[in-house]
């Protein structure tokens, strides 16, 4: 564990423009004789003999931009998330433009109420206020959104489930395997595997 995640790390300093701050660094592994080398590395505190590894960090790191963004891969993406979105049903949304904004949302690791509303030119409060108007919810219209998505990216087979989860801006795989099932009744792999049966 100690040095895969000190390789990690430095993997990690390669691809941001200044020092990767770590609060606390937790490993399984039993205490060595010397701790200092690793706390000067990680440049904080390193405990030993915990119940799993882990990197603390603030929360606002995951916001920093890379050294050296990917525009290829950027494009791409885009482009694949305007090509799901084309294929999203718009009639039935709750207000026009919703489903867009929230796609867009998505697409820049913002799916939250505050970040769809600016999109809308509309304030956090009054997208509420106007949901409600239309007997809708915000967590209603992004649910719905993310499955029409999830739908399309499982039946293309044009993502990992881990990738596609992160897309969706769930907070693991298996937080999307559980709010997919809860929608459909099936799990995004038995999902995927009745859709490549249906195509042969």
């Amino acid at each position: 564990d100690t040095l895969a995640v000190a390789v990690l790390l430095a993997f990690t300093r390669t691809l941001l423009d200044k020092p990767f701050p770590l609060t606390r660094v937790c490993f399984v592994n039993p205490r060595p004789e010397q701790v200092l080398p690793y706390e000067q590395y990680f440049g904080c505190p390193v405990l030993f003999d915990q119940p799993w590894t882990e990197l603390c960090l603030p929360a606002d790191t995951l916001t920093w931009p890379l050294r050296a963004p990917d525009a290829v891969m950027q494009r791409i993406l885009d482009q694949q998330a305007h090509s799901l979105l084309a294929q999203v049903r718009m009639s039935d949304e709750a207000l026009p433009g919703l489903r867009r904004a929230i796609q867009d949302c998505l697409s820049a690791g913002q799916p939250i109420l505050e970040a769809v509303a600016k999109r809308l030119c509309l304030s956090g409060r009054t997208l509420q206020r106007k949901l409600q108007m239309a007997g809708a919810s915000f967590r209603g219209e992004l649910d719905s959104v993310r499955l029409e998505i999830a739908k399309n990216c499982l039946h293309n087979d044009s993502m990992g489930l881990s990738d596609l989860a992160s897309y969706l801006g769930y907070a693991d795989q298996s937080a999307f395997t559980h709010a997919f099932v809860k929608q459909t009744g099936v799990s995004p792999a038995r999902y995927r595997k009745a859709g490549r049966s249906e195509n042969l």
